[in-house]
């Protein structure tokens, strides 16, 4: 994600932007940036000529189209669980390195390095592949797994966009074999050009390509001018807008108490709602689902016990528990408390992903690109979230229809979120999580 030498791997996840009438997440991810040294002199490359055209999406139908879950395999589904058991395993890492209102996406994070696995060989290519659970399949298996996840996770909600976007940038001279290219094209649609480094016009081209992926949320990924080291830069971009099904009504938000994770106390704007949930509660955590458009995509928040804190959570959570505790989830009547709140972040992933076993990578072992030496130097990560009140009203008839059943609603629970609290985005069907945060103070800059 920053850069390396010989060979770098850099990556960057774009801005989320969540709003609720149109929630937006954009997650912009520089996967590899790779260092070699090289004296060609190109000529630079138009933007015109780099950036795709990519038509906006259709507005989605006015009749509301329900859930169809995501069909997968049973090797397919295995993945989804090693998956989300990284997440939580780099979320820990990640957490603690970067501390307060820390957003990740680790589908992101996974989608990239799941390109440059495709280029990685001996060590460092059985080091990736025990680390993102791709050792019980073989190539092609993986790679139509990312394959399906990318094109299936942008198709299962009309009124959902989620678009990835992948590009392979090159120094033109350096040599990069022609099958790491083919099977990235195949697989991750992967937008792949060689240009000159060294011309003034390759940071601007390749930050106008992400600009452009993110909705500019992410603006600038590569400072100009490059490293005169930097051979090559892999991108994911990951964009995601939405709506709640059942928006917060703005004029119940009111000013309420937060208290910090350093103990002190803040005025927030705090949004209320009082409906049916997917709800659980133990002695470790409180959990609330709350849905977006036809219910494909969630937000779950997480409250530690009253006596523990954030970090007791994430040392309680692996992928076995998150599951255990999804499958207890049940419809309750909740009210439900939550700050608005807007985060930014910048992180780099290089300790992270080293303390998680995924050392070889920043040493070498990628003959499967190119057979100069070369090595990941950092990756890195940009995040951008913001949450308020609006939201689509379409699915709030479903809640009531849900309370129906029982004629007589119960007393509301109360989900008080006027503390440090987890949060997280997932697919209802594969349970795949897209995106992890922690809110600490909802107006801390």
């Amino acid at each position: 994600m920053e850069k390396l030498i010989t060979f770098a791997l850099s990556k960057l996840i774009n801005p989320l932007n969540m709003r609720y009438q149109i929630n937006i997440f954009a997650v912009c991810l520089i996967g590899v940036i790779l260092f070699f040294s090289c004296n060609s002199e190109a000529p630079p490359v138009s933007i015109e000529e780099i950036i795709e055209s990519k038509p906006e999406k259709e507005n989605p139908p006015a009749k509301y189209k329900p859930f169809v879950p995501i069909k997968l395999s049973d090797v397919q589904a295995e993945k989804v669980s090693s998956d989300n058991e990284f997440s939580f395993k780099i979320w820990r890492e990640v957490s603690s390195m970067k501390g307060e209102n820390t957003f990740f996406s680790p589908l992101s994070l996974n989608v990239a390095l799941g390109m440059l696995y495709n280029g990685a060989s001996s060590e460092t290519r059985a080091e990736m592949a025990e680390i993102l659970g791709l050792s019980d399949y073989d190539e092609t298996e993986n790679n139509e797994y990312y394959q399906k996840m990318m094109r299936d996770l942008s198709e299962c909600d009309a009124f959902t966009t989620l678009d990835f976007a992948n590009s392979i940038w090159y120094n033109k001279a350096f040599s990069v074999k022609q099958p790491f290219i083919d099977i990235n094209k195949k697989y991750f649609d992967a937008y792949v050009q060689g240009i000159d480094f060294k011309s003034r016009e390759a940071a601007v081209t390749i930050n106008d390509w992400c600009a452009k992926k993110t909705n500019d949320r992410i603006k600038t990924i590569i400072e100009d001018p490059i490293s005169s080291d930097m051979v090559m830069i892999l991108i994911n971009t990951l964009y995601f807008k939405s709506n709640w099904d059942n928006g917060f009504d703005p004029l119940k938000t009111k000013k309420a108490s937060f208290t910090t994770s350093d103990k002190k106390s803040q005025e927030v704007k705090m949004m209320e709602q009082t409906s049916l949930f997917r709800y659980f509660a133990n002695a470790e955590l409180q959990c609330i689902e709350k849905p977006f458009g036809n219910s494909a995509f969630s937000m779950v928040f997480i409250l530690p016990a009253i006596d523990k804190t954030l970090d007791q959570l994430f040392d309680h959570l692996n992928g076995k528990e998150w599951h255990n505790t999804i499958e207890k989830f049940k419809w309750t009547n909740v009210e439900l408390k939550l700050p608005s709140f807007k985060i930014e972040c910048d992180m780099p992933l290089k300790d992270p992903l080293t303390n998680v076993g995924m050392n070889s990578i920043f040493n070498g072992g990628f003959i499967n690109i190119t057979d100069d030496p070369c090595f990941v130097s950092q990756i890195k990560q940009k995040t951008f979230i913001e949450v308020n009140e609006n939201g689509a009203e379409a699915a709030a008839a479903t809640f009531n229809e849900l309370v129906g059943e029982s004629g007589v609603p119960l007393p509301p629970i109360p989900f008080i979120a006027n503390r440090p609290f987890l949060y997280l985005i997932k697919e209802k069907s594969t349970g795949i999580i897209l995106f992890i945060g922690r809110l600490d103070n909802p107006i801390s800059k």
